[in-house]
């Protein structure tokens, strides 16, 4: 009786093992980051910069290598959502506006049925005279 029980376990065992390692081999879609450089922090913009100019490249990566699309929000900035790139969309006044508070986000697409990832960054953009 000892080895039938044996054999069951076993059996079990196997199969447990073997619906682990398809559940662990689905598809996941991590979150993308911001890379350094390219992420808007401890950035700062002179007030005199014209309206217009291109001041900024946002740059994001996604772990699974799937298309970036960026955002920026407020009314001094804005951003090509498929490349990142930031223009100033309203002239500055570093004595009325010393500092402008913006949220980045950042979206992945889709992984089969795992639906995007939509990431915020919060950051403060100093002005200079």
């Amino acid at each position: 009786m000892v080895p039938q029980v044996l054999v069951l376990c076993l059996a079990v065992s196997r199969a447990f093992a073997q619906e682990s390692r398809i559940i662990n081999d689905s598809p996941r879609n991590r979150p993308p980051v911001l890379v350094q450089g390219g992420d808007l922090r401890n950035w700062e913009i002179y007030e005199d910069t014209p309206v217009g100019s291109t001041v900024y490249t946002l740059v994001g990566q996604d772990p699974e290598g799937s298309q970036i699309f960026y955002t920026i929000s407020g009314d001094y900035f804005s951003a090509d959502i498929n490349t990142g790139v930031v223009t100033l969309k309203k002239p500055l006044d570093r004595e009325k506006v010393p500092k402008i508070d913006v949220v980045i986000t950042i979206q992945d697409e889709p992984i089969r049925e795992i639906p995007e990832n939509l990431i915020p960054f919060r950051r403060s953009v100093k002005v200079l005279d």
